[in-house]
C-alpha cells in the first residue's frame, strides 16, 4: 500500500511524536498503530459493542458459557458494557463500563485509565469521558500511552530503541493480535518518514490576559506614576 502522510490526523499525530522527543522509528509505529487500531482511517474510535450473540461468546467465552446467556446482550452496547467491564478497571458505579467504554486511537477502558489520562493531561476526563475523542486530546493519549506504557505495562522503548523489533512492539497495544501487519506497516511509514521533513509542533497561542493580570498593570502604572 502506498502510506499517505496526510491522512486523516496523521499530521497532528506526527507532531505530537516530535513534541515527546519519539524517535523516526518509534513514530513509525506509532503511526501504524493509529492506522490499524482506527480501521485505516487516522482517526479517533469509539468501541463498537454492538455485537450478535455468537460474537460476544467469541470475544468473551470466559464470560459468556454459551451463547443462550450472551444473547440478552446482543445489540445491547450499553447492557453489554456494563457486564464485561463492570467491577474491574476501577469501575464501580452501575453504569461505569458503559460510561468508560473505549476511546480514542489505542482505546482507553475503565475509570482507572481515564482518571490516569486526564491527570497526565491536565483535563477531567471522568465527567467528560467523550473528551477522549477530541483530535488533539487523542492524539496525547495515543502518544503518551505507547511512551509510558499505559495500555499494558509495556513501552515503546521496551522494543524501539538502539535495536528496533517491530513485530515485538504490538505487546504494547494487543499482545500479539495483527503483530506481522501492523510491523509490515512501521517499516512503510519509517520509509516514508525518511523522505518527509520533520513536523513542526506550532507554537500554542499565549494565554488572554486576566482579571488580575490587568488589575496588576494598572497598579503598575498608579506606582510608576507616583
Amino acid at each position: 500500500m502506498s502510506i499517505n502522510l496526510t491522512l486523516g490526523h496523521t499530521q497532528l499525530i506526527r507532531n505530537e511524536c516530535a513534541l515527546r522527543g519519539l524517535t523516526r522509528q518509534q513514530t513509525a509505529y506509532v503511526l501504524a498503530t493509529a492506522f490499524w487500531e482506527g480501521g485505516r482511517k487516522m482517526v479517533p474510535v469509539e468501541e463498537n459493542l454492538r455485537y450478535t450473540a455468537e460474537r460476544i461468546r467469541q470475544v468473551w467465552p470466559t464470560r459468556f458459557a454459551s451463547v443462550a446467556e450472551a444473547r440478552p446482550y446482543a445489540s445491547n452496547p450499553q447492557g453489554l458494557a456494563n457486564r464485561v467491564y463492570g467491577g474491574r478497571m476501577g469501575n464501580t458505579l452501575a453504569n461505569d463500563g458503559w460510561t468508560y467504554r473505549g476511546r480514542g486511537h489505542v482505546q482507553i477502558t475503565g475509570r482507572d485509565n481515564y482518571v490516569r489520562a486526564g491527570a497526565a493531561l491536565g483535563i477531567d476526563l471522568i465527567t467528560k469521558p467523550d473528551r477522549a475523542l477530541e483530535p488533539d486530546i487523542a492524539a496525547q493519549i495515543l502518544v503518551l500511552g505507547m511512551q509510558k506504557g499505559w495500555f499494558t505495562g509495556k513501552k515503546l522503548s521496551d522494543f524501539i530503541g538502539s535495536t528496533v523489533d517491530y513485530r515485538g512492539a504490538r505487546r504494547i497495544v494487543n499482545g500479539t493480535d495483527s503483530a506481522d501487519e501492523i510491523a509490515s506497516l512501521a517499516r512503510q511509514y519509517e520509509t516514508a518518514l525518511s523522505v518527509q521533513p520533520e513536523p513542526v509542533r506550532p507554537p500554542k497561542p499565549a494565554p488572554k490576559p486576566t482579571l488580575w493580570d490587568a488589575l496588576a498593570s494598572i497598579f503598575n502604572r498608579i506606582f510608576k506614576g507616583a
